[in-house]
């Protein structure tokens, strides 16, 4: 037998006050847009399932039901705002504005970046995500003075566990002597400097008969 399709009749509210009335076939990827304009303070409540023949005597029920409360909608129901409302110089106005949302070398809104952000906070990457942000970069040069930054932020900062001084013990704790890195003391107990490190960081209890401590300044 043949379904008919259904509609969702939803409501927006931010805490606990109700500010838009709608209507969706799919309220989870609604309310995600809606989030996007919005932001994620916001919660959708469902009002009633109804089928598609439907949809606009109820939705438009369900807005004079709220009326005593401030709505976004631009009309009383039935799918958006009136048509032809509109004037030549808004139409022209809104085209003008629509082109600044290219990313064709024009930047996006002030804003744009930070809704994307807010709607997307919590929400897991999709599987594969950071492969395909590596193939998307791959091949893209880095922006001009990017390296000259990270050699200034770095500049004066030893490097971490090669110039540290390192205390060598034995087997069964007896103090050895002191290294003044991590690549000396490989070179002088014949071991893997790799290793020395995580002996030094608890990973490891001991390498090639010898115990480890970076030395507290």
């Amino acid at each position: 037998m043949y379904n008919k399709k259904m509609i969702t009749i939803y409501k927006l509210i931010r805490n606990n006050i109700p500010f838009y009335i709608g209507k969706s076939s799919n309220p989870k990827q609604r309310l995600y847009a809606h989030r996007l304009k919005y932001g994620t303070d916001i919660d959708m409540k469902i009002l009633e399932v109804v089928k598609d023949e439907d949809w606009k005597s109820r939705e438009n029920y369900w807005i004079n039901e709220h009326k005593n409360y401030k709505l976004f909608n631009k009309n009383k129901g039935g799918g958006g705002p009136k048509t032809g409302t509109r004037t030549k110089e808004s139409i022209e106005g809104f085209k003008e504005k629509r082109k600044t949302w290219s990313r064709k070398g024009i930047p996006q809104p002030e804003t744009y970046k930070k809704r994307i952000q807010m709607a997307l906070k919590g929400v897991p990457k999709p599987e594969g995500f950071g492969d395909m942000m590596r193939e998307v970069r791959k091949g893209v040069p880095k922006p001009e003075g990017f390296g000259d930054k990270i050699t200034k932020a770095q500049k004066g900062k030893p490097k971490p566990g090669k110039n540290k001084a390192v205390l060598c013990y034995s087997k069964d704790g007896s103090y050895i002597t002191e290294y003044k890195s991590i690549n000396e003391a490989a070179e002088k107990t014949n071991s893997n400097k790799s290793t020395i490190s995580k002996v030094c960081r608890g990973i490891f209890k001991q390498t090639n008969g010898y115990k480890f401590k970076f030395k507290k300044c």
